[in-house]
């Protein structure tokens, strides 16, 4: 009984997850007192017996209730995401790409917004307004329940179904919402076999740009910028060498995979590596500039970055704790790192 109730609280969100853990946590809860024939139920101390049952048969009845109600309309599956994370980005624009129904998207905080948010308040560190009217303790909570119950990572995106399986992995959401999708429109990983095979290896060429690209934002010693720009430009040298020349996208006239895979990270450390860093990527690679402005034309990728307000300066504003390698005044109240200077200085 408990996993079909867990799987279908998760689905359908607040109020009848809230419900869900009163129940479960009623039944963990409930305990003898120390007074004669009496109980304690969530914080509540010396109830009767009949009080403190009727308590935990109540939750249990609305939870029954609520679940009847769900099974008889669409059941969905939850993407937890975050705008802040590069990661989670690869998926929600798969999932724009390759629509489906039943999906809904729940921001869920990053270690990196943690950072700012912690020190500065929602107001000011929650960059993409992704919280407002949330508490920090409720992002906590929010947080510490995702990790307990969904993924233990606690890392974004992770997709749980409406059956309560959980697609864990940033190319493997995007590859299953491309594998799933009803929508009619090119596949983001190619039917023909040569094709996918090229699209696979642009992928994991890509997959050595996070790391350098990383390296080099929170870098505190200029000395060793020109060592970390090697490796990064090494890195995206084998990447642009596997690209087809023939159009702007990775493989083939159209967006696979591949660009999913790379143009997420592309666009935002292209931005801030230059502001922080002085390392423009495009100036050395420029079709890897061809490929970026292939993707950001896209009507899809245009409405993800309108929905959520993704502007430039906002990629500044959030990679401010990297640039800094999270180093804080004394006081707490500024980042007292490196932050923005020329490269090598």
């Amino acid at each position: 009984m408990f996993p079909s109730f867990l799987s279908l609280a998760n689905s359908c969100g607040g109020p009848l997850r809230t419900m869900w853990y009163r129940y479960r946590g009623g039944l963990a809860c409930l305990r003898r007192s120390p007074l004669p024939d009496t109980y304690t139920l969530d914080g509540q101390r010396h109830l009767s017996r009949a009080r403190a049952l009727t308590l935990v048969a109540g939750a249990a009845g609305a939870v029954t209730t609520a679940v009847k109600q769900k099974t008889e309309c669409e059941c969905e599956s939850t993407l937890y995401a975050n705008m802040g994370c590069p990661y989670a980005v690869r998926a929600m624009f798969a999932l724009k790409l390759r629509p489906a129904s039943g999906v809904r998207i729940e921001n869920m905080p990053t270690t990196n917004q943690f950072g700012l948010m912690d020190k500065w308040g929602i107001a000011k560190g929650d960059v993409f307004g992704l919280f407002r009217g949330k508490s920090l303790d409720d992002l906590h909570r929010y947080k510490e329940w995702f990790k307990r119950e969904v993924n233990a990572s606690g890392e974004v995106p992770t997709l749980l179904l409406d059956t309560g399986d959980v697609v864990r992995e940033s190319e493997i959401v995007a590859e299953y919402f491309d594998a799933t999708s009803p929508c009619t429109a090119r596949k983001l990983v190619p039917i023909d076999p040569l094709d996918a095979s090229k699209v696979r290896l642009a992928m994991k060429m890509a997959n050595a740009l996070p790391g350098p690209m990383v390296a080099l934002l929170k870098n505190q010693d200029p000395a060793k910028d020109e060592e970390i720009a090697k490796t990064l430009s090494a890195a995206l040298s084998k990447f642009a060498a596997v690209l087809e020349d023939k159009s702007d996208f990775c493989v083939g006239a159209s967006c696979t995979l591949a660009d999913v895979h790379s143009a997420v990270f592309l666009h935002r450390f292209g931005v801030v590596l230059k502001h922080y860093r002085g390392y423009d990527m495009f100036q050395q690679h420029p079709r890897l500039r061809r490929l970026l402005d292939a993707v950001m034309a896209m009507p899809e990728y245009l409405a993800l970055l309108e929905e959520y307000g993704v502007t430039d300066a906002r990629f500044i504003a959030m990679y401010e704790l990297y640039a800094n390698n999270g180093t804080w005044s004394q006081d707490g109240t500024r980042l007292a790192g490196r932050g923005r200077s020329e490269f090598g200085r």
